[in-house]
């Protein structure tokens, strides 16, 4: 059995040998057209390897720039926060207030109700005005001269 290995190696070799023979060898033309083919694959290499470069450094500045983004978003989530936080306290204020004046307006009519009987009641003469009591003097003295 190693007999027919050695064998079907050796037609083997041959098969191949005969092969590689009658295979014609390369030119320079197809030579030169390989080289330029293996020069334009570089190129291509190159420029790739460039764009892969540019795109790292573009992604670099534009996770620099998310990370800017996210900052300043969580400020203004802190400063928005404080502001809804005065809001409700002004708004709160200004309802305390509100409800203060309406007691105070219900207690002043309610106190010049009260005056205004008590003037009716007591009876006493009308409240000239202070144009009608300078006029009245003038009138008097002129009545007097």
């Amino acid at each position: 059995m190693a007999r027919a290995y050695r064998i079907i190696g050796f037609l083997l070799i041959i098969v191949l040998g005969a092969y590689g023979c009658t295979k014609a060898p390369i030119s320079s033309s197809s030579q030169s057209v390989q080289a330029a083919k293996i020069q334009k694959l570089e190129a291509d290499y190159q420029a790739a390897l460039a764009a892969r470069d540019d795109a790292r450094a573009q992604l670099a500045v534009a996770r620099d720039h998310q990370t800017q983004l996210q900052h300043q978003l969580k400020q203004l989530q802190r400063e928005r926060d404080v502001l809804q936080a005065q809001l409700t306290k002004r708004t709160s204020e200004r309802d305390a207030l509100q409800l203060q004046y309406e007691k105070f307006r219900t207690t002043l009519k309610e106190l010049l109700g009260h005056a205004e009987q008590a003037v009716s009641e007591l009876q006493l003469p009308p409240v000239r005005s202070l144009a009608d009591q300078q006029a009245q003097k003038l009138a008097d003295q002129q009545a007097q001269k």
